[in-house]
C-alpha cells in the first residue's frame, strides 16, 4: 500500500514477469470478514491503482493479476491485507479537586482526551468555544486539557467547547 484514506486505498506492485506482453492488470478486493473477492479495478495500464468506495476502518485483502495481449489472465498475486482509516472517535476522562463545599472557582480541572481510530490521532485541538474559558489550555500532543475557573464566573452562563482529534483520515470531534 502506498497511501490510504477512510474510503480508498492506493496500491502499487512490481511489473509482471509473465511471458509475453502484458496488456493490463486487474485488482481484486475482499473484505477480510467475508473473503469473497470481487473485481475492484479493471484494465489498469501501469503498476498502480486506487480502489475506492471502501468502508472505513475495515480490513480488505487485495490481489493483482496480469492479462496478456492474448487475453490470458495470470494467477493472482499473494494477498495484501490493508485496513482503511477511520475517523477518530474522541472521548475523555476528568479529574478535579472540586467539592461541594468550595465550588469550582480556583480549583484545577483536568480532562484527558482520548482518540481511537486507524491510524492513531496525531494532534488534538480546540475546534470551537475555547475562548469563552480564559486560561483553558490544551496540549496538542498529549490531549491534556487544563483550566482553573476564575472567581468571577457568576452570570456567565454556559458555552459548549468542541475538541478535535486529527490524523491522516480526518478529524473527529467531541
Amino acid at each position: 500500500m502506498t497511501s490510504g484514506t477512510i474510503a480508498s486505498v492506493s496500491l502499487s506492485w512490481t511489473a509482471s514477469t509473465h511471458s509475453g506482453p502484458i496488456a493490463f492488470y486487474r485488482v481484486y478486493s475482499a473484505p477480510a470478514s467475508t473473503g469473497v473477492y470481487t473485481l475492484a479495478v479493471n484494465n489498469v495500464a501501469g503498476t498502480a491503482a486506487t480502489v475506492s468506495n471502501l468502508a472505513q476502518g475495515t480490513v480488505y485483502n487485495f490481489e493483482v493479476s496480469s492479462v496478456d495481449t492474448s487475453g490470458n489472465e495470470s494467477v493472482l498475486s499473494d494477498p495484501l491485507a490493508v485496513k482503511t482509516y477511520s475517523i477518530p472517535i474522541v472521548s475523555f476522562s476528568a479529574t478535579s479537586s472540586v467539592n461541594s463545599a468550595t465550588g469550582v472557582a480556583a480549583h484545577l480541572l483536568t480532562l484527558q482526551l482520548y482518540a481511537t481510530g486507524n491510524p492513531t490521532a496525531t494532534t488534538y485541538s480546540i475546534v470551537s468555544g475555547g475562548s469563552a474559558y480564559p486560561g483553558l489550555t490544551l496540549d496538542s500532543v498529549t490531549g491534556v486539557v487544563t483550566w482553573t475557573p476564575p472567581d468571577n464566573l457568576a452570570g456567565q452562563g454556559r458555552t459548549a467547547i468542541t475538541f478535535g482529534a486529527t490524523h491522516a483520515g480526518g478529524t473527529g470531534t467531541l
